[in-house]
């Protein structure tokens, strides 16, 4: 990867990128899981859920 300060190729640049894009897929994936289960609850309940915004 390239270092955003000096424009040098780096392994800790490479190492801080691809803990970004971890931590992104996770909060991503946690996110999506959570609203299906979210969705599911509400079904079973036979509620809707409200829209917050």
């Amino acid at each position: 990867m390239i270092c955003g300060r000096c424009g040098w190729f780096t392994p800790l640049a490479a190492a801080d990128n691809a803990r970004q894009h971890i931590e992104r897929d996770l909060h991503d994936g946690i996110q999506q899981h959570l609203v299906a289960l979210s969705l599911r609850v509400a079904i079973e309940r036979g509620t809707h859920l409200e829209k917050t915004t």
